[in-house]
Order: structure tokens, then C-alpha cells, then sequence
């Protein structure tokens, strides 16, 4: 199974959940070449070959993988998605250097320590 560099692949920007801006690849990523700041999810497809589910990891019936600057609550065991959850209208073409540019990653604030 061969995996990919985040930062060398082209990417189609995609909505995820009506309101994440994501990457999509066909390809595997290597989570270790994904920014620090950002979250790689992988897509199962269903029998009629659409995403039908979001994981940390999938081996059979890969359909893609997600980048995203928002981390999202995924269940050990995957979370399923209807076809509206993956939207591709008006994405660009775009690498990940340009994604980080558009949408940097959220800064967290400094932990306090004060008692």
C-alpha cells in the first residue's frame, strides 16, 4: 500500500460537513508529512462507490483522504456520512502550502498557570 507526501500532493479543496474547509486526495497520505496544525482522516466508499464513512486509519475500501485545519470528533470505529457531508462544488486545485496560506492553522491559547 503505497502512502504519500502531504506537501508534494495536489489536492481538490472540498467542504466537509457544511462548513470544514478540507483537501481531498484519491491518494494515501502519510500522516507523518501532514502540517503540525492540521488533522488527515481517511474516507471509506460504500457499494456504489460514494464516501460513506470517516476514520483515523481505513485499509479496505479506501476512498480518499481529508485534510483538515479543525480536528473532528471521529468514534474509534469511524463515523458515517451521507453524501451531502463531502461537498466538491467550486473547489480549487490547490497544494498544501496554498491551503496553509488560505486557511492557517487555528492558534491555540497559552495554558495558564495560575493557581
Amino acid at each position: 500500500m503505497a502512502v504519500y507526501n502531504a506537501m508534494t500532493e495536489t489536492f481538490d479543496e472540498v467542504i466537509l460537513f457544511d462548513n470544514k474547509p478540507a483537501l481531498f486526495t484519491n491518494a494515501r497520505i502519510d500522516r507523518n508529512t501532514v502540517p503540525h496544525g492540521y488533522y488527515a482522516y481517511d474516507l471509506r466508499h460504500g457499494d456504489r462507490g460514494n464516501a460513506v464513512e470517516i476514520a483515523r486509519f481505513v485499509g479496505a475500501n479506501h476512498f480518499g483522504t481529508v485534510i483538515t485545519r479543525d480536528p473532528i470528533k471521529v468514534p474509534s470505529d469511524g463515523q458515517r456520512m451521507k453524501s451531502r457531508d463531502l461537498n466538491f462544488a467550486g473547489g480549487d486545485s490547490r497544494d498544501m502550502k496554498s491551503f496553509m496560506e488560505k486557511y492557517p492553522p487555528i492558534a491555540k491559547p497559552p495554558k495558564s498557570h495560575e493557581r
